[in-house]
């Protein structure tokens, strides 16, 4: 499958001030694409931003569960590069200290959804015509407990399990106009969607992590992305490959 050419595309990434988020900016602005951003705290995105090459990042302080927040993003971040091509829904949020949902405070469980799954939501819809008009990509960050059992920590492991889902279930007939791929990612780990949400019967595009981790044969294991593993937090590191395992697309140049 083609690799993905990062250079001159557009990104934008929530929960961007640190984490996957900062980690994934500095490596993506690496190899050449252009990142907007976007985070509640304006002086966190600034001061990521300050630290990346002049003209390549762009700072925006948003809040994932308020679309009208999220569409002027998409908005800023056209008028500042002309472009959007690759939307990352990465913001998240968990219940601390972990509870049931017998002993849960329900307006802090609920605000864990409202940021892990209906945030996703609201970062993907406004960025969607761009993407596709592009075609680009979406990606979401996912989580183990999509699949695991999370019983302190039932409002994450739901919305992760729904953000899961979203990659996997775009249907091909609502995108008939390019929309490459969308898929999750995972802290440490990676896999596709088990079928590829492929927009067109054309379309040839591949994800925006590259990989040399394990292939997933099973819902539960991801592969690493070579290189940000050792950036994105602590205890998170890359495996090598399993023996026949199925490569994962690589970046261009990499």
């Amino acid at each position: 499958m083609p690799r993905y050419d990062l250079t001159g595309k557009v990104l934008l990434i929530t929960g961007a001030s640190g984490g996957i988020g900062s980690a994934g900016a500095r490596k993506l602005v690496a190899k050449g694409a252009k990142v907007a951003l976007v985070d509640l705290s304006s002086d966190a995105v600034g001061a990521l931003a300050a630290q990346l090459p002049a003209g390549s990042a762009l700072p925006f302080p948003a809040d994932v569960t308020d679309v009208g927040q999220m569409a002027a993003a998409v908005a800023a971040t056209v008028a500042e590069f002309g472009r959007l091509d690759v939307v990352w829904a990465n913001a998240g949020i968990a219940n601390d200290p972990a509870v049931s949902l017998l002993t849960a405070d329900l307006t802090s469980y609920e605000r864990v959804i409202q940021v892990d799954l209906l945030g996703v939501v609201r970062t993907i819809k406004p960025a969607l015509d761009q993407v596709v008009q592009n075609k680009g990509q979406v990606v979401v960050t996912g989580s183990g407990y999509s699949f695991l059992n999370a019983v302190l920590n039932s409002a994450y492991g739901a919305s992760k399990a729904g953000v899961e889902m979203l990659a996997r279930s775009c249907a091909p007939s609502s995108f008939r106009t390019g929309l490459r791929r969308a898929f999750s990612i995972r802290a440490g780990r990676r896999r596709r969607s088990p079928t590829p949400c492929r927009m067109t019967s054309s379309s040839t595009g591949s994800s925006i992590t590259r990989s040399a981790g394990r292939s997933a044969p099973s819902p539960s294991r991801r592969s690493s992305p070579t290189g940000w593993s050792a950036d994105w937090k602590r205890g998170h590191r890359a495996s090598s490959p399993r023996a026949g395992g199925r490569p994962f697309p690589r970046y261009a140049g990499s």
